[in-house]
């Protein structure tokens, strides 16, 4: 069975921002997508929330849709880029011996 992609609005929106700034991971991310016509829960998609509403990741990107058993219709409704988070630094002081040392370290 063959299923139907149909794109929310402000999805196409969102994949539209990446058009300039990484085009071969907006071609993977489409490409991925079309994947879903032919099989809607592929095995790096997980449920959220209900069996029916899926988020994949596809490299640095996630989409979620919505599978419509009824009309039989895969609705893509987000697609949005993750960012990498910098790396935590302790930002907490603590007084030893009369000065401030970061915690974490000796001294």
């Amino acid at each position: 069975m063959t299923y139907e992609i149909e794109f929310e609005p402000h999805a196409l929106d969102m994949a539209a921002r990446f058009l300039q700034e990484d085009p071969s991971g907006l071609a993977l991310l489409l490409d991925s997508i079309d994947k879903l016509a032919r099989d809607p829960r592929p095995a790096g998609s997980i449920p959220y929330g209900a069996p029916d509403l899926r988020r994949l990741r596809i490299g640095d990107y996630r989409v979620l849709y919505v599978i419509d058993e009824a009309v039989i219709r895969v609705l893509a409704t987000w697609a949005g880029r993750h960012k990498p988070h910098a790396p935590i630094r302790a930002t907490v002081n603590r007084r030893r011996n009369g000065r401030t040392v970061p915690y974490g370290r000796g001294g």
